[in-house]
């Protein structure tokens, strides 16, 4: 069945509508069909009206097929960032935490324990640079230690995180 055509010029439009002429050019900026310059198609401006009047109170109207569409593109990209997980391209947030908690953890414990292990041994040093050197070897040591996270303890923190 062919859609019916009632073309209308300006005059005829603000007319059949009640409004004015500055109206009508409101509702073709707003998105409303024309046929031509001051031509209407007036049963085409009645339907869109309707869905403008719609959209406007109850928000735009949602396409089905666009929706599914967003969703599988949601549920793939999650599925990417999985896989990219599993196959350790992406580390979780929560691994590099626990990581960094525990190298610090670490470095805290290795640090405090400097003045307990060498006090004896620095008793007799009684030069000060000596006793700077020696405490620096300590530190640069301390911290090399730290930097050269191993393997397995980044499997271990996997672990505890899947379990």
């Amino acid at each position: 069945m062919k859609k019916r055509q009632f073309i209308a010029n300006n005059d005829q439009f603000c007319d059949i509508f009640d409004v004015e002429t500055k109206t009508i050019y409101n509702w073709i900026e707003e998105g409303m069909p024309t046929v031509g310059k001051g031509q209407y198609n007036v049963p085409d401006c009645i339907e869109w009206r309707i869905n403008y009047m719609i959209a406007k109170r109850l928000g735009p109207r949602l396409d089905p097929a666009q929706e599914v569409a967003k969703l599988n593109a949601t549920k793939n990209e999650i599925l990417k960032l999985e896989l990219a997980e599993k196959s350790k391209e992406l580390i979780n947030t929560r691994s590099v935490l626990q990581m960094w908690s525990t190298i610090l953890t670490n470095l805290r414990i290795k640090l405090l324990n400097i003045p307990k292990t060498y006090a004896q041994r620095w008793a007799g040093i009684e030069n000060e640079y000596v006793a700077e050197d020696e405490l620096e070897k300590l530190i640069r040591n301390s911290l090399e230690v730290l930097s050269e996270i191993k393997e397995s303890e980044i499997k271990e923190s996997e672990i505890k995180e899947d379990a």
